[in-house]
């Protein structure tokens, strides 16, 4: 595991360990200088090879996440911009994660669309997180997130050993 101030629970990996399904969707794009990217989350994994399609010399990142979530980073050494492609719809997952002091410059504004679409995502239901607390009192804690972002939050809620009880539904269950 590659716990960082900006790695959170993200283990970098080969890209033959990479999952294939789902597949990645382009979530958002930075833009900034290699170094200030490095110093964030490490040197990149591989560079670009002949079996690659980008359209000049690229160097790449891998990691995937205890939840199961996978990233992927592209950065094309002729331009500053890096982007960010993921398994998941749900770009607060993304930055569950990946904590880097950048702000995006662009983010996708429709991926679960964009995934639905393309057959990714057959079942991109949005979800809610909730706690009971001791009083019986219920919260919503993560309204309209993925499926995989909310286990991923629950089980690390669960995690802390408060009295409290967590749990998911779909965002329409009453």
């Amino acid at each position: 595991m590659e716990d960082s101030d900006y790695l959170f629970k993200m283990h970098r990996v080969d890209i033959n360990e990479i999952p294939n399904e789902p597949p990645f969707i382009a979530m958002a794009s930075y833009t900034s200088q290699m170094e200030v990217f490095e110093k964030s989350i490490g040197t990149y994994h591989r560079s670009m090879d002949e079996n690659d399609i980008e359209p000049g010399p690229s160097v790449y990142w891998y990691f995937v996440c205890d939840c199961g979530f996978a990233v992927s980073i592209i950065h094309a050494l002729h331009k500053h911009n890096f982007i960010v492609a993921q398994t998941d719809y749900c770009i607060n997952h993304l930055y569950h994660h990946l904590r880097i002091p950048l702000r995006p410059d662009w983010v996708n504004p429709e991926p679960k669309s964009y995934g639905l679409t393309r057959g990714y995502f057959t079942n991109a239901v949005d979800y809610n997180l909730y706690r009971q607390d001791d009083n019986g009192n219920n919260f919503c804690l993560e309204p309209g997130i993925s499926r995989l972002y909310a286990e991923c939050l629950l089980r690390e809620y669960e995690s802390m050993h408060h009295k409290q009880i967590y749990w998911i539904n779909p965002s329409n269950h009453n």
